[in-house]
């Protein structure tokens, strides 16, 4: 930052750096700044998306991760944009258009994010057989008993969609034991 402020990119590391740091109303402002530097850039459109979702802006996070998307539909990061458009749609208790993100987030690539929110898809539909299988295809779910990593991949501002959340993975069999944030 200190060196060229007028870099988009620098403001979408900002953006993840507060959000990490449970700063999310200042993560709204650097993935604005990014976008208002450089209206195409995709990554920024994914920032101000998901600064907005863990704010808890659920329906105005939708239309920046799906502009991301369509800037760049080859982007190698674009199951973050299907996982986060699934949590989008999630915590405004569309689960089935939530499934749907998830399926293809997890079909890009299985890792513990996207195991996750089609975990908590899965559990608040009620497929409890479709969510036992994947529960055996990502054995790094485990992680979720970590509560370092839960923290850092979900730095809501609602101590409130933290739980809905965990209320999906509890109805999809897959225990949640910690409280921390």
């Amino acid at each position: 930052m200190d060196l060229d402020n007028r870099d988009p990119y620098c403001f979408y590391a900002l953006t993840l750096q507060r959000l990490i740091s449970r700063e999310q109303l200042k993560a709204l402002e650097s993935a604005q700044r990014a976008i208002g530097l450089t209206p195409n850039f995709a990554v920024g459109h994914f920032s101000l998306g998901w600064a907005r979702l863990f704010v808890g802006h659920f329906s105005s996070a939708v239309d920046p991760l799906h502009r991301a998307m369509r800037l760049s539909p080859h982007d190698p990061i674009n199951f973050s944009y299907l996982n986060a458009l699934a949590l989008a749609h999630y915590h405004q208790e569309d689960y089935e258009q939530a499934l749907t993100y998830a399926n293809r987030a997890y079909g890009l690539r299985r890792l513990y994010n996207t195991g996750r929110t089609l975990l908590a898809c899965l559990g608040q539909l009620g497929l409890r057989e479709q969510a036992e299988r994947v529960r055996a295809e990502v054995p790094e779910l485990a992680l979720i008993e970590h509560d370092r990593f839960w923290a850092l991949t979900n730095p809501y501002l609602n101590p409130d969609h933290i739980a809905h959340l965990r209320e999906g993975l509890r109805m999809a069999g897959l225990e949640v034991s910690h409280e921390t944030g």
